[in-house]
């Protein structure tokens, strides 16, 4: 099952969220303005092979369950602050 469509959901809500007067660092969008973007970026999977040319199949597929598990719930959790 994939999250990217979550993901991207979460990103446009951010990059559209007004600016947050009580927070100690500037909005997401003006982050990521600064490394050069100009439109949401488009958020990618992880490329598996990438990680199989170094780790067993196994503990690939067990990462990547995790990561995205554990990312998709933090940045969910960040991004609806």
């Amino acid at each position: 099952m994939s999250r990217l469509p979550i993901l991207q959901e979460y990103a446009q809500k951010a990059w559209d969220a007004p600016d947050n007067e009580s927070s100690d660092h500037p909005p997401w969008s003006e982050r990521l303005i600064a490394l050069g973007f100009s439109l949401v970026p488009k958020i990618e999977p992880i490329l598996v092979s990438a990680l199989s040319s170094l780790l067993s199949d196994t503990i690939v597929a067990e990462r990547v369950r995790h990561f995205d598990g554990e990312w998709t719930s933090n940045i969910a959790d960040d991004l609806d602050r």
